[in-house]
C-alpha cells in the first residue's frame, strides 16, 4: 500500500493510476490550474507548478517508485545528491527514513548491517590467511568480495538498464537540444567538437560503465588466482584490467575538461562586442 498520497492528490488520481490515466489527468489539471485563467496571481502560478511537479515525478517509473517508497524527502536526497550540502543531506535522509513504515525500516537496517559485516569480513580473512592461521585457498578468502562484487554488478547492470530518457506528457522525449544543420555543423570546427565530446561523455556514463565493473572485478579475479598460484603471469598484467579502468577514468576526465573549455571560449567568443 503506497503511503504518500500529496502527489496523487493534487493530480486527482488513486496511487494505482496507470500512465494513460495520469495523462488525462494532467491535461485536465492543466486546465483547471492554468494561471492565464486565474489571473496570473503568484498563489495560481505556485499551484500550477507544484503539480506540474508532482506529474514529472509520477509520470517517470523510477521517480514514481522512489516517492511510493520514500516521499518528497526521498526524493530530494536522490535528485539532488552531490548537489546538496551535508546539512541538507542529513535533514533529507532522516525525512525519508521517518516516513517509511516498519518493515521498511527493518529491511533497510538489516541490508546496511549485513553490508557492513561483509565489507569486515574481508580484512579479517586476508589477515588470517597471511598469518597462516587458517589454510583456505585465495578464492575462498575473496568469497566476501565476490558477494559484494555480484551486488555491485547487479546494481550497474539495473543503473545501466534503467537508463531512459525523459518524456513529456505525449510521450515524446523532453530535455534534449535540436539537432543542428549540416551547414552549421560543416562550418564549426569547434561547435562539431563540443558536441562529438559531449555524445562521448554522455555514451560512456551509459554503455562504459558496466565495462569499468568488469574491469575492477576481473582485476579482483587475477589478484586471487595470483595469490593463490594459479597462474604465472608478471603483477604488471594482473593489474592490467585496473591499468586500463584507470585510463579510462583518466580520458573521460580530460574529455570532460576539453567540453568545459570549448564550451567556455564558445561563449565568451559569442558574448565579445564587435568593435
Amino acid at each position: 500500500m503506497v503511503q504518500h498520497t500529496k502527489f496523487y492528490e493534487l493530480m486527482g488520481v488513486e496511487p494505482t493510476a496507470t500512465p494513460e490515466e495520469l495523462k488525462k489527468a494532467y491535461r485536465r489539471r492543466a486546465l483547471q490550474l492554468h494561471p492565464d485563467k486565474r489571473g496570473n496571481s503568484p498563489e495560481a502560478q505556485d499551484e500550477f507548478t507544484t503539480m506540474k511537479n508532482a506529474y514529472d515525478v509520477l509520470s517517470d517509473p523510477r521517480q514514481r517508485e522512489i516517492y511510493d517508497a520514500t516521499g518528497e524527502d526521498g526524493l530530494k536526497m536522490v535528485n539532488g545528491f552531490g548537489e546538496m550540502s551535508m546539512e541538507e543531506m542529513m535533514a533529507a535522509a532522516i525525512g525519508a527514513l521517518s516516513s517509511m513504515g516498519g518493515g521498511a525500516k527493518f529491511c533497510l537496517l538489516f541490508s546496511i548491517t549485513a553490508v557492513c559485516a561483509v565489507l569486515l569480513l574481508v580484512p579479517i580473512l586476508w589477515c588470517l590467511r597471511v598469518d597462516q592461521t587458517v589454510d583456505w585457498s585465495w578464492v575462498d578468502v575473496f568469497i566476501p568480495m565476490w558477494i559484494l562484487d555480484s551486488i555491485y554488478l547487479c546494481a550497474t547492470c539495473c543503473s545501466v538498464v534503467s537508463k531512459d530518457s525523459p518524456v513529456d506528457e505525449n510521450g515524446e522525449p523532453v530535455g534534449a537540444p535540436p539537432p543542428p544543420s549540416t551547414y552549421s555543423r560543416v562550418l564549426s570546427k569547434r561547435y562539431t567538437i563540443v558536441t562529438i565530446a559531449t555524445v562521448v561523455l554522455t555514451l560512456s556514463m551509459a554503455s562504459l560503465l558496466l565495462l569499468k565493473a568488469l574491469l575492477f572485478v576481473a582485476t579482483q579475479i587475477l589478484i586471487a588466482m595470483k595469490l593463490q598460484g594459479s597462474i604465472n603471469i608478471s603483477c604488471l598484467a594482473v593489474l592490467s584490467p585496473y591499468l586500463a579502468l584507470e585510463g579510462m577514468l583518466l580520458l573521460q576526465k580530460a574529455i570532460a575538461a576539453y567540453s568545459i573549455y570549448a564550451s567556455v571560449a564558445a561563449t565568451a567568443t559569442n558574448d565579445k562586442p564587435y568593435t
